[in-house]
């Protein structure tokens, strides 16, 4: 769309990125004045009832929400074959996964202040009764006032309600593999302990540079997740404390009951563990070299960082993708006929 057009009361301004289910723009409310970011469904998957549904699924799921670490949605606009989520616009800021990106690792104190705000954005959506589903750095937005720093959770594409109905297979495996908890792999029930899984694996990444099972292959990715415990993070990075250590390392616990129950209690954990700051070193790593990344896992179509400003539901390389449909040709086999059988029923989710 170009700038100038208008759609409702909104009137886009600028083009922000695309993603594999919509575009982003700049937009102005021309009623209150407001700008706003403007997600808009790609006109051709509005008539694919599925993804059209997903997609006001995600308004209706942000709508419930109003914490200070979860983005705004003040809106929801369907005309015609343009459907649009419109929220808070961010300007002064960047997705975690650009900032990591960017910085290579981040120094342990601000790697656990940040996630501590994710946990508490988590917290109030589990208190609610709705599972993110897709967290990870792409979908957190560090955003700067003056000296400080705020993380906003956003892009809820595939949460549900967790007591509303199931949904089929392929479904409930649409989140990103890097970060996708085992009870998520294996096509289990979850719950917000899910969450805390996915956010452990985003902690992880921020304090090392690298993703806990940074392997190139998705099947050795998906039994990475199901059945080997990571590295400490420590022996990743140096000056980790030994207590954020063992804390990463419980939320990646591949049993749910071994983890924080929910966000609001791994925000009550990181948070003493940020007020203890003789604990965690100041040390500066910000302009230490990442660890090598692995190439990503085929055939994932990942969209790079549209820019400097990032808008409330940013589209970057690891963003939400509605039609993330991983084709794995074969599976490494495995000496357990359990899990094998676990394997089996997660190919068939991905190739649906």
């Amino acid at each position: 769309m170009e700038p100038g057009t208008r759609i409702g009361k909104y009137v886009i301004e600028a083009r922000l990125g695309e993603g594999g289910n919509g575009t982003v723009y700049a937009a102005r409310d021309g009623v209150l004045g407001r700008h706003v970011a403007f997600k808009v469904l790609h006109p051709h998957l509005v008539s694919d009832a599925q993804i059209a549904a997903r997609f006001r699924q995600e308004a209706q799921a942000m709508a419930q929400l109003n914490h200070p670490n979860v983005v705004i949605v003040h809106d929801f606009v369907g005309e015609a074959n343009r459907w649009a989520i419109v929220m808070e616009l961010a300007v002064n800021g960047e997705t975690l996964g650009s900032l990591i990106k960017r910085a290579g690792r981040l120094d342990p104190a601000r790697a656990a202040r940040l996630c501590t705000q994710v946990a508490a954005g988590l917290g109030h959506a589990h208190a609610r009764g709705i599972v993110h589903r897709d967290v990870k750095p792409a979908n957190v937005l560090v955003l700067r006032d003056g000296g400080s720093e705020v993380a906003k959770i956003t892009d809820f594409g595939i949460a549900r309600v967790a007591n509303g109905e199931r949904r089929t297979q392929a479904q409930l495996t649409l989140g990103t593999l890097w970060y996708i908890a085992p009870e998520q792999a294996q096509n289990s029930s979850v719950d917000a302990r899910a969450d805390v899984y996915s956010l452990g694996a985003t902690l992880y990444e921020a304090l090392t540079g690298s993703v806990p099972f940074p392997y190139d292959n998705a099947a050795r990715v998906l039994a990475a997740h199901i059945s080997e415990m990571p590295r400490p993070p420590s022996t990743r990075a140096p000056g980790i404390p030994e207590v954020l250590d063992e804390l990463v390392l419980r939320c990646l616990s591949k049993n749910p009951d071994e983890r924080p129950r929910d966000g609001d209690q791994l925000a009550a954990l990181l948070g003493a563990i940020t007020q203890r700051a003789a604990a965690i070193p100041s040390t500066q790593v910000a302009s230490a070299p990442a660890i090598p990344q692995p190439a990503p896992v085929p055939p994932a179509a990942d969209v790079a960082p549209p820019g400097p400003a990032a808008p409330a539901s940013r589209l970057t390389r690891e963003d939400s993708q509605v039609g993330m449909w991983i084709g794995i040709g074969g599976l490494v086999l495995l000496s357990s006929v359990c899990l094998l059988g676990s394997f089996l029923c997660v190919l068939t989710g991905f190739l649906r």
